[in-house]
């Protein structure tokens, strides 16, 4: 079977609870997941999951 994979973009809107819930859900299954995050998205993250992300040196930092 071939290995699933996908793209997962988080782009500021007030939805990244859903994409959380994806992700995690994709995690579980073995898919190869790629998450894409605006700095918008970066900041919704912050305020509305409480989760310190912070993107601006890790790797595969694309601006």
């Amino acid at each position: 079977m071939a290995e699933r994979r996908f793209v997962l973009a988080i782009t500021g809107g007030s939805g990244v609870s859903y994409g959380r819930r994806l992700l995690e859900c994709l995690a579980r299954t073995g898919a190869v997941v790629h998450l894409v995050v605006s700095e918008a998205g970066q900041k919704v993250i912050n305020h509305e999951l409480q989760i310190p992300l912070d993107l601006a040196d890790g790797p595969g930092v694309i601006r």
